[in-house]
């Protein structure tokens, strides 16, 4: 099946079969055809493990091989994986340190990083530390497919394979902990149609994870299984601090209609973690489906925020903002003709029509509001905004200043709010720069970008 897959006759060469690999990316995307991609990383991932025996039956043990087992053991050994201490008595090896040896010892942890890779984040940084892979990206190309580095070099730097790892119980048979991984990523990926066959599969395995168990849930509550809600929540009891039994339990929440059970999921997860996109993603959708328009949108922003400058998630969030945006149209508006001096409801039908890009009906309202707004941060964020719209420098830059000002005292150890507008300072003096850079005082404007 896997040569099938590969396009070629079974071997031990892993030159073919990396070369075989490589031939079949050119006709398979991974975005186009996520699922084909799978089959394929998976035989090419299975035909080097066949290889790597067959190596190890044949030929000699070389002072690498010998090496190379001891990486392995440590691996295959679950609390040594997840050890930077277990990395760092395996690379002070002798034959790792060596001058004339080090190049092959890494050359041979890769080629094992090929099938097997999950690892936690802390322990692939600690691996960069000592061979410099995120310097040497462009060489890295070079030499291996663009797949591995991407996924497997970078993908292990940015998040590596994350809380699952942590979660097994001690004494797990380290040696069969990747086939569940890979089980639980494949279930999260896909729709609940496709989940019968990995599903029996995950269930088959003598190894357990309560986020497996939490997927699980899921599915069972999908299938019609009532107590599945009640499970969860006896899951999420044993594990309070675990941020993915906490999503997978504000998921099943909401699938089950039970919203408030859903933000009480996100309430515990931000707590452990409050740049957790999802976490605040599930919060304003749960929000939203309870008619809370205005807390919907409020929660869209914390996720728009940690986004990371991602232009199409941006796009796709902006838009159900401006959707959510309309229901809290109608009521401001309301609110506003009700009492023209509710000063809440005209800063909040401002930001409304920003977010719609009705620039002149923002500023219209914005003329109404009072620069003694309680909230002085949120108050000269708006009209720095509206100010900037119209080409209004001056105004602009002093109430960039304003916004600042405010930041400054703003307590570090304060409230959730208060730290994630403090982090956005560095935004604001962008904003600033640029301002300046528009009045055409360039020397202020590049002395800022500096400091920046």
């Amino acid at each position: 099946m896997i040569w099938a897959i590969l396009g070629i006759d079974e071997t031990k060469d892993k030159k073919a079969i990396t070369r075989a690999y490589r031939d079949k990316l050119q006709t398979v995307n991974p975005e186009e055809k996520p699922e084909q991609f799978k089959q394929l990383r998976a035989a090419y991932e299975e035909a080097l493990r066949l290889a790597d025996e067959g190596e190890a039956k044949n030929e000699p043990q070389t002072a690498c091989q010998r090496w190379l087992a001891k990486a392995k053991a440590v691996y295959n050994d679950l609390p040594c994986r997840l050890s930077v201490d277990c990395w760092k008595e395996l690379l002070a090896d002798d034959f790792c340190q060596g001058i004339d040896t080090r190049m092959e010892a890494e050359e041979a942890l890769l080629g094992f990083f090929h099938t097997s890779y999950r690892l936690p984040q802390r322990v692939w940084q600690y691996l960069d530390g000592e061979f410099s892979w995120q310097e040497r990206m462009s060489e890295l190309y070079e030499i291996y497919e663009k797949d591995f580095v991407d996924y497997v070099i970078a993908g292990g730097l940015r998040t590596g394979t994350g809380e699952i790892l942590e979660l097994f119980a001690p004494g797990t048979d380290g040696t069969k902990v990747d086939d569940y991984v890979s089980l639980v990523v494949r279930l999260s990926s896909l729709p609940f149609e496709e989940w019968q066959q990995p599903y029996e599969t995950l269930k088959a395995l003598k190894v357990r994870n309560p986020y497996g168990d939490s997927l699980c849930l899921r599915y069972d509550h999908y299938r019609g299984d009532e107590s599945a809600v009640e499970r969860m929540a006896l899951l999420a009891d044993l594990y309070p601090e675990s941020l993915q039994v906490l999503l997978q339990g504000a998921l099943l929440s909401r699938e089950a209609g039970r919203n408030g059970d859903a933000i009480r999921y996100c309430e515990k997860a931000a707590a452990i973690d409050m740049d957790l996109p999802w976490a605040h993603e599930i919060w304003a959708y749960s929000l939203a489906d309870q008619g809370d328009y205005r807390g919907a949108v409020r929660k869209l922003n914390v996720v728009m925020g940690l986004s990371d400058g991602n232009q199409k998630r941006l796009y796709e969030l902006n838009e159900l903002r401006i959707q959510w945006s309309d229901h809290l149209l109608q009521s401001y508006r309301h609110a506003v003709e009700d009492d023209p001096n509710d000063a809440d409801a005209l800063f909040e039908l401002c930001w409304c029509y920003v977010q719609r890009d009705e620039d002149d009906a923002a500023a219209a309202l914005a003329d109404r509001l009072k620069e003694d707004f309680p909230d002085r941060f949120s108050y000269h964020n708006l009209m720095s905004i509206l100010t900037t719209i119209t080409c209004e420098w001056e105004k602009s830059l002093k109430h960039i200043d304003q916004v600042l000002q405010a930041i400054g005292q703003m307590d570090p150890a304060g409230t959730e709010e208060e730290v994630r507008r403090i982090r956005r300072a560095s935004e604001f003096e962008t904003r600033r720069a640029r301002v300046l850079l528009s009045m055409d005082r360039k020397e202020e404007a590049y002395a800022m970008f500096d400091q920046i």
